[in-house]
């Protein structure tokens, strides 16, 4: 299933990143792509994006749960916090990695997040490797125990959507 999601991303990959570069190229690439990636995961969460307001903890919270679990290059016990059944997205949280190597990093960057009781609406771009390439997508995020975390349902959707089905 993982070689087929990369085979599927491949175009998408070539022209997102601009065409085919010679493969030492590429490499190099890769490499310095996923700490640019973090770098900018944790920037966005701390800053919330940009129509997030960072000083509420909870516009905050939701920024930083959706942008760790949807960031390519986040180890996924770095996720497990932030998800609903962390064990059974295991799976899908590895082959997820491999796709995001392929495209050179995938982020998601919230651009708004609005909080209601417990549940969020988050508005989001996908980014690969840093640029922008579907804006204005919606998702959501639940408040469980204390924690906001993204649902099996919500994971999954967004999983289908990138070639990457949950099991």
């Amino acid at each position: 299933a993982a070689a087929l999601t990369l085979v599927a991303l491949a175009p998408l990959a070539a022209a997102a990143c601009g065409g085919d570069d010679d493969d030492e190229a590429s490499a190099e690439t890769t490499e310095a792509e996923p700490s640019e990636t973090t770098e900018t995961t944790e920037a966005a969460a701390e800053e919330g994006g940009a129509g997030v307001d960072a000083s509420d903890p909870d516009e905050a919270a939701v920024a930083e749960a959706w942008t760790t679990v949807f960031d390519s290059s986040v180890a996924a016990d770095a996720k497990a916090p932030f998800l609903e059944d962390p064990a059974a997205a295991a799976p899908t949280l590895a082959a997820y990695a491999t796709t995001g190597q392929m495209m050179q990093g995938i982020t998601l960057a919230p651009t708004d997040v609005t909080v209601d009781g417990d549940t969020a609406t988050v508005n989001y771009d996908i980014l690969f490797a840093g640029t922008p390439a579907y804006e204005h997508q919606t998702g959501e995020v639940v408040q469980r125990d204390g924690a906001w975390k993204v649902t099996t349902e919500q994971f999954c959707s967004f999983m289908a959507t990138a070639r990457t089905p949950c099991a």
